[in-house]
């Protein structure tokens, strides 16, 4: 006689838990901002919503971004919306947003 032994709840406890951390890694950003909002204003919305960091130059804080409403919007459309056609831009990697000032 042999004992078979159900290796199907561990097996969705695993799937259910990769599941959650995939969906918090894919966090929604929703925000309005003015012509009068400033950039270092925006981050701090941004990375309590996300969980991504930001690297940049502390003078870029100061810049005023574009005046956008945004709801339940992925982190790369939220970056594009806020800085298409502006002078700042970013790249994305290891859950950390990098900004720069283009050189004219």
């Amino acid at each position: 006689m042999s004992i078979r032994k159900s290796t199907t709840k561990p097996r969705r406890i695993i799937a259910s838990a990769f599941l959650a951390l995939s969906l918090m890694a894919s966090a929604s950003i929703s925000i309005t901002t003015t012509e009068n909002s400033k950039l270092g204003d925006v981050i701090g919305q941004i990375k309590s919503q996300s969980g991504y960091q930001f690297f940049y130059d502390d003078a870029l804080t100061g810049q005023n971004v574009k005046a956008v409403t945004l709801k339940d919007t992925d982190l790369e459309q939220a970056l594009k919306s806020l800085f298409s056609g502006t002078k700042i831009t970013y790249v994305v990697k290891d859950k950390v947003v990098y900004l720069n000032l283009a050189k004219t």
